[in-house]
């Protein structure tokens, strides 16, 4: 939460990209080469999902974000939980934490 600003900060799409790469593996170069990023945005982007979710380190980023239902690591390699949503016949209640989504770009 941003004391200054009273609000949670957002999670951009591409942010959730890094993460599902990040999740099912991947160093900074490989996510960077599958995005068509550099390897320093990547980390970048990491550096920020840290600090947002309030993390040290990659696997406890990973758990943070399948804790708050934003990547499903029911199926592999892993998705980001609202393409699983996207896909289902059903009706899927909204994400744990909503608030943490923002549109892409």
């Amino acid at each position: 939460m941003d004391a200054q600003q009273g609000h949670c900060p957002r999670i951009t799409t591409r942010q959730v990209e890094v993460l599902v790469l990040v999740a099912a593996g991947l160093s900074n170069p490989q996510v960077a080469r599958s995005l068509g990023i550099s390897h320093q945005t990547v980390a970048r982007h990491l550096t920020v999902l840290m600090a947002v979710l309030d993390v040290p380190n990659r696997a406890a980023l990973v758990s943070r974000a399948c804790h708050r239902g934003l990547i499903d690591l029911s199926a592999w390699p892993p998705v980001a939980a609202s393409a699983v949503r996207r896909l289902a016949v059903v009706a899927v209640p909204e994400p744990a934490a909503p608030e943490l989504l923002a549109p892409g770009p």
